[in-house]
This record gives C-alpha cells, structure tokens and sequence, in this order.
C-alpha cells in the first residue's frame, strides 16, 4: 500500500520482516507488539522505545489540540432538522417502549452527524482511539440528544444545542444532574470492582501451574482462522500436525492453506489436572512474554489480575454515555459481568431455553406483545428442569413458553421442529442457573467462558480468551449426582468435585458404542469440552458427529447434573475451609467446617492456607506450597 511518512517512520521502527498494512490507531498499534511479543520477543523492548520515541518527538513538534474550530457544530443544519423531527417523537409519545426507540434513533442520529465528514483535530483523536469517548465530543459540540436524571432514568427532554452553544435554564439544570451523578459514580467507581477482583482471585488462586502435561485429549474447537488459537497446543493431531504442536502464525496459515476450518485445542477449560491446578500445556504460552509456564507458577491470579483492572475501566468509561433502553440484548461494563456471574433473580433479557422434549404445535403473536411457543411434549424430563414453561390445563402434555417483545424467536423455531431441554428458544443473554439446570458441566463452562468474553469485548476490550475459560473451569467445578449405582461411594442429591465424580466413575464398568447408537446415553469419558456424566441428546449429538467423533465410552446407572451457583459462593463449596476464610459469610464457613469435619491441607495448592499457617512454606517440585 502507499504509506505516509508516519508509516514509513513506524515501519523502521519494527523488526525485520515486520510492515504495517492499514492506518495505525490505538487498537492495530495493541496488534503489532502483540506480534512482536511472540514471534520477536528478544526485540520487543527495543522496538517499544523506538515507537515511545516517535511519539515524543511527534508529539513535540506536531502537537494536536482542542481549538474553536473542533467544538463548532458539525453538520449544523442537519443537526437542527433532526432536533425537529424527534422532538415531538419523544417529548409528545405516551408509549415508553415507542418513545425509547425514538430516543435511540436520535442519539443514533447525532452521533452519526458528530463524524460525518469532519477532519479536525479532535475527530481524528476520536477516530485514532487517543481519545475514546465519542459520545462526550458528541455532547460538547453536536447535542447530548436527552440525558439521564439523578435516579439513573433518562429524561424525555430533547437538547436542541450543544453544551459549547450554550443551553437554557432548564436544560443546564437536567444536565447538571448527570454531571453530579457523574461525578458520584466516579468517586465510588472502584468500588465494586475492587470487590470483583478479591471475588476472582479466591476463585482462582488455587490454579498453579502443578505439571507440564495433564495427559488429557480433550480440549476446545475454535475457527482456524481465529487468533485465540496461537500460542496454544493441538488437542489432536490434525492435518500433518501432530497433537502437542504449539500453533504459531505460520502453524496456522499452513492450516488454513489445506482448507481446515476448524481445531482442537488445549484450553485451561479441559484441564483435567487435580484440586483446581492446570497444567503448562493447556495453558499454552504465557501472555505478552510467549514463554511457557513453570511448574508453581499460579495462572490464577495472573488471570484474576489481567481480568480484574479492566473493569475499573469499564465502570470509569460507562458513565460518560447516556443509558437509554435498548433493544440489543448483549451486556457490556462492569453491570453486565456482575449479572451474568452472579445470575440474579430478576434476569434483564433472559434467553428462553426449552426444557422439553417435544414437538412446536404453533408459534403466535401474544396479547401482551411477543410471541407464544406452543410446544406438545413426546417424552418425559425430570421435574427439575420445568421451571418457566407454562402447561396447558385441558392438555397435559402441552406447554408453552412467551417470548417478550425486546426478544426474538431462535433460528429454526417454526412449527413442527423438535425441540429438547437446552435448545434456544429465543434470542437475549444466556443465564448461567438455566444453562446449568438443563445442560452438561461442559456446555455450562463453554457458556459462561464465551459469554464473559463477549462481555468485555462488548466494552471494547478483546483480552486472551484463556482467561475466561480458567476463569470458568474453576468456577465451575461441581456436579450434583442425581442417580447413582449401588456401591458408586457417594449418595443420590450429594453435591460433589467434577474430579470426585471422574476418579469414581473411572473404578465403573463401561461401554463403547458408536457415536449414532449413543443417544440417551451417560458419558464414562470426557470428549471435545463435554464432561464425565454428559447425557447424549439431540444436540451433544450432532456436535460430536460434526467433529468427527465416531465412538463414546458410556456407563449405566449414573445421571448427574451441573450445579451451578453465583461467583461470590462458589468458595464456600470448597473442602479447604481454612482459604474459603479470605472470602465472606465466615460465620456459615465455620459452622459448615465443623459440622462436616472439613480440613484444609497447608501443603496443597491454595496459597491462602499456607500463608495462614506459615511455618512450613516451601517449593514443591509439583508447585504445591
């Protein structure tokens, strides 16, 4: 491509080989070190002062700044012409659900108009990522549009000017609110996820690195294509690739060369190391340095630390937009993570699972707005997985489900498709107590990794994706045995370690079938991300058989179900009561302790407990304390 000057500058500034290929904002330039980090690592120093030193000089002679010219109104007539379409739309309309919309197309509107065609100084920070915050140039120079009160409810009322034209009493004093509100909410904006990170780390601290390879042959499928596969290892051979074989950029185009689209990939999520630990080939290389992990280096609270600042950031940077109601369903900031992990009774954008097995009779509009989903069932569930379907009184064996207006049907929910407990129903947001109640260990851990990722990509912040899925594995750690065989050793409704559960179905009889004959059948072996315990449906079914996954192991008598619970309590669970003590709810943790004879091990993998102690710290060949 033609390159600039600067281009050329930043060019020179990399390793040999390396070259700039578009524009380089804030995001492209987080890509090339992230390149230099792993495929010139003994560079990467070097060249980040290079760019440090382009950027002083830069800087000094070419200095970009805020003059009069960047807070005059852009677009100034069209501006205006919106202002007096959607006035009436907001300020006039009765219906809240109306009026939210038009709220939305307005500030979709102005935003729009804040950009088009400009070319000054504060536009091109904005553009380049050196300032982030679109909305607050929007405000200072286009229009606020409407703004949030003291009560953090928007208020109906249309700014036809910028804060830099000038506004009326009454507008100065509605935004005046939001300032205020503003300022409070940064004072306390640490707060929380502050509180957030100790919750992280005592979920996490117990993942050491405690051997170089767990043996295991599961793993997760990601895109070939997609960057969270460098740096990992292959789960199984593919191609003229060999299991074990760190992905590296030229691995991976070498891959896509001869056409494979998708891989198995060692993931923290499928570790099968003990007591919550991972080991170095799942984790695959280290973050930023490329290098692979020590046996005793603890992967947790490096995850709980990468995991944990950016959402300071995220509280710091949403209170600068104005909350309007909105139709799309994902959740983003520090609000959005909390809900999901904590799972909460009142559920904003609950995604509709099914949890039945049946047969859609009619899907039709509801009075209330929405749609209904009449579903007529072919086969019996346990009465644990019937929660928000509605039965019909005349005919028993029908059930229906509403889908609300902000939602949309699933792909594939017209009449006469099967459904079966987990399908999506609807679009909105996943919630971790249905996906749990209704699906696998596996299925629970994927959920909740991919969702957490989203979340903070969402925010604008796209961090490894290992992290998410340690994060999910030791957040995820506990099955409830439902039924069990004579002599199984533990109890149907005991709550149980996944491990427990996988060291006591390894001493039990199993079977190997081919993967069509499997339906209806219990996992003895875990396979790809599904777990020990798995009930093969529908759906496990077509995902194993588009994998390429020809034969199971299976065991009879046994069903268990994922137990799933809100981060904050997944400590109290732990046997090792003496580190479930750095966390909350003391007094239920020593009444559970001693009511259960729990001990904790000084020499395990936890650190709280060694530190407790203290006496005997010492380094373990296998990275216990």
């Amino acid at each position: 491509m033609a390159k600039t000057f600067a281009q050329y500058l930043i060019d020179k500034a990399l390793p040999q080989g390396m070259r700039i290929t578009r524009q380089v904002d804030k995001k492209y330039l987080g890509e090339l070190l992230t390149d230099v980090a792993r495929n010139h690592n003994g560079e990467y120093a070097e060249v980040v002062m290079k760019l440090k030193r382009l950027g002083d000089l830069f800087s000094t002679l070419e200095p970009v700044t805020m003059g009069m010219d960047e807070i005059s109104v852009p677009n100034k007539k069209e501006r205006d012409a919106a202002v007096r379409q959607f006035t009436p739309l907001i300020e006039d309309e009765k219906d809240p659900e109306k009026r939210n919309r038009a709220m939305m197309e307005f500030q979709a509107r102005l935003k729009e108009l804040n950009m088009k065609g400009t070319s000054d100084d504060a536009s091109v920070m904005v553009r380049s990522a050196l300032a982030k915050n679109e909305l607050q140039l929007m405000k200072l120079r286009t229009s606020p549009g409407v703004v949030m009160g003291q009560d953090g409810k928007i208020v109906p009322i249309v700014f036809p000017k910028s804060y830099a034209e000038g506004t009326d009493p009454l507008q100065w004093w509605l935004g005046a609110a939001e300032s205020r509100r503003n300022l409070a909410q940064t004072s306390v904006a640490t707060a929380k996820p502050g509180e957030m990170l100790k919750v992280m780390s005592n979920v996490l601290n117990s993942a050491v690195v405690s051997k170089d390879d767990c043996g295991t042959e599961q793993g997760i499928v990601l895109a070939a294509k997609d960057d969270d596969v460098l740096s990992r290892y292959l789960a199984k051979d593919t191609g003229r690739f060999k299991r074990n074989t760190l992905i590296t950029s030229d691995v991976q185009q070498e891959m896509l060369r001869a056409g494979i689209s998708s891989i198995l990939v060692r993931s923290p999520q499928t570790c099968q190391c003990q007591g919550g630990t991972v080991c170095a080939k799942c984790m695959g290389l280290r973050n930023g340095t490329g290098k692979p992990w020590n046996i005793g280096d603890n992967a947790g609270l490096v995850t709980a630390g990468m995991l944990g600042e950016p959402l300071t950031q995220m509280t710091i940077s949403s209170k600068h937009a104005t909350a309007i109601a909105k139709e799309e369903t994902g959740l983003s900031n520090e609000a959005g993570f909390r809900q999901f992990v904590e799972s909460p009774k009142q559920y904003p954008n609950r995604k509709i699972l099914c949890e039945l097995y049946g047969v859609i009779e009619f899907v039709r509009p509801a009075p209330q707005g929405g749609q209904f989903i009449q579903i007529r069932t072919t086969r019996k569930v346990p009465d644990r997985y019937i929660q928000h379907a509605m039965q019909d009184k005349d005919r028993k064996t029908w059930y229906s489900y509403h889908v609300p207006p902000n939602l949309k049907l699933a792909e594939g929910v017209v009449k006469g498709a099967e459904v079966w407990p987990g399908m999506e129903l609807s679009t909105g947001v996943d919630n971790m107590q249905d996906v749990a109640r209704l699906r696998n260990l596996g299925a629970a851990r994927s959920v909740a990794s991919q969702n957490m990722y989203d979340i903070y990509k969402n925010t604008g912040m796209k961090l490894d994706r290992r992290h998410f899925e340690l994060l999910s594995r030791n957040a995820h750690m506990y099955v409830t045995l439902e039924k069990v065989p004579d002599g199984f050793g533990y109890g149907t409704g005991e709550t149980i370690e996944y491990n427990k559960l996988k060291n006591m179905v390894a001493r039990m009889p199993k079977e190997t079938v081919p993967v069509d004959k499997a339906l209806g059948c219990v996992l003895a072996e875990g396979v790809l991300d599904a777990t020990i315990g798995t009930e093969i449906d529908a759906q496990i079914l077509q995902y194993l058989k588009k994998n390429n996954i020809a034969s199971v192991k299976i065991v009879h008598g046994l069903e268990v179900s994922c137990s799933a619970v809100p981060l904050t309590r997944v400590v109290n669970k732990s046997s090792d009561w003496v580190a479930a003590m750095n966390h909350r709810y003391l007094k239920d943790q020593m009444r559970d302790a001693a009511a259960t004879g729990k001990r904790s091990n000084i020499h395990g993998y936890n650190p709280i407990t060694a530190y407790a102690y203290g006496a005997e710290m010492r380094a373990g060949s296998d990275g216990r304390y």
